[in-house]
């Protein structure tokens, strides 16, 4: 015999009726399709769903008397879509400099309540590195991965203060970048809102061009932020002027 049984997902449930002694197998045939997140499993009654054999099979002793009720319990399993965000750092000018530290805030809000973030995604740096060639003097440059630990922001107080309370579903972390590198944080929930702000922008002379430092990540392509730094310096220009003494009497 089948049953084809309707239950909302919202803690309701439903019941068969009195079954005939035997074994029973429970399948789920839909499921609900829920924006920016992908169907991972349904377990059943704490059992995880077996691919292979589909269904979670229970045991009826068909009472008489009705006295036997199974209860189960099928869980459906969802994991939200991520995207990536890149962070990356130029400087430029002739009196840029190159070796520098520079440092930036990089806060997230979660796109709604039921949707939690992590202080811990995975992130890389990417950075170039050059080799000379002893033998012919030539340089090569090669790019070069090294994975990071995130390091969330706390704001410098007072002695005896209290540190700031954050905005609810929000965290901020703090990136430490020099010229040409750029940092990649994987796995960011779909519709995160970001904001990324330089420490030392636009002071000591330098001027900050920021692109696209503000947005929402997606799933479709990685979220590229660029900050460049610019600062020159030129002697002032000269004039020669000439003199000519005459001699009158």
């Amino acid at each position: 015999a089948v049953a084809t049984l309707r239950v909302k997902a919202d803690g309701s449930t439903v019941s068969t009726g009195a079954l005939p002694r035997g074994v029973y197998t429970i399948v789920e045939t839909e499921r609900e399709t829920l924006e920016d997140y992908a169907f991972e499993r349904v377990i059943f009654s704490g059992d995880d769903y077996d691919a292979e054999v589909p269904g979670f099979q229970v045991f009826v002793e068909g009472a008489s008397d009705d006295s036997q009720i199974v209860a189960v319990m099928a869980v459906n399993h969802y994991k939200r879509h991520v995207g990536d965000l890149r962070l990356s750092k130029l400087v430029s000018g002739n009196a840029g400099q190159n070796d520098r530290d520079w440092h930036f805030l990089l806060t997230l809000k979660a796109p709604a309540a039921y949707v939690p973030l992590s202080d811990d995604y995975d992130a890389e740096v990417t950075m170039p590195v050059q080799t000379v060639n002893d033998e012919t003097g030539e340089t090569t440059e090669e790019q070069i991965i090294i994975p990071i630990d995130l390091e969330k922001y706390v704001p410098e107080v007072e002695e005896g203060e209290e540190l700031p309370t954050p905005e609810e579903g929000t965290i901020t972390f703090q990136l430490t970048l020099k010229h040409r590198q750029s940092v990649l944080i994987k796995g960011l929930p779909v519709g995160t809102t970001y904001i990324v702000t330089e420490v030392e922008a636009n002071q000591e002379d330098y001027a900050t061009t920021a692109k696209n430092n503000e947005g929402i990540i997606d799933d479709e392509a990685v979220s590229a932020v660029e900050f460049e730094n610019s600062r020159s310096y030129y002697a002032p220009a000269t004039t020669n002027i000439t003199v000519r003494k005459n001699w009158m009497g």
